[in-house]
């Protein structure tokens, strides 16, 4: 990937896609969705999606890419939106990536290297099971919050321990 990448982000409802447009108007550019909902097909009411009236024929890329239910990482998000931001650049046009959800605005305009590990479903599906009240796993149960926000300072996960750790 060479050449320039704009980035606009920020909050919910903040006015992002709307500036997106009007500069990818402007400047000639096309636009890459950074949001973790609009990749998703059929979530247009709660995401916030952007309309085709809203669009004003700027190209956007990474709406609507794969199904509810469908396993999509931060790792897939960003191989698709090198390939975009790649396309647009080769077809002469700047690049805007708009969103806000910061760790795929990150994973982009940072270049984070990602491994091609797939995930372990069965260690996820342990992981969530596990009470780190009582430092047990219950099979079918899954605890939301182990703690006041700031009494973990990390936690430490391995097929063999998967037990929290505080940090004194």
């Amino acid at each position: 990937m060479g050449g320039k990448l704009i980035v606009i982000m920020g909050t919910n409802a903040s006015g992002k896609s709307g500036l997106g447009v009007e500069l990818a108007l402007r400047y000639g550019g096309e636009i890459v969705s950074a949001d973790s909902r609009q990749v998703f097909r059929g979530l247009d009411l709660g995401s916030g999606k952007i309309t085709p009236q809203e669009t004003k024929g700027v190209p956007h890329h990474l709406i609507d890419v794969c199904q509810p239910g469908d396993f999509f990482s931060m790792a897939d998000f960003q191989r698709l939106a090198y390939e975009a931001i790649d396309g647009i650049l080769a077809r002469g046009r700047l690049p805007f990536l708009v969103g806000g959800t910061g760790l795929y605005v990150d994973s982009v305009a940072d270049g984070y290297e990602l491994s091609d590990i797939e995930p372990d479903l069965a260690l996820r599906a342990h992981l969530e099971t596990f009470d780190c009240r009582t430092r047990t796993s219950t099979p079918g149960t899954a605890t939301a919050s182990c703690a006041p926000w700031n009494a973990w300072r990390r936690t430490i996960t391995t097929p063999a321990n998967a037990v929290p750790a505080m940090k004194s």
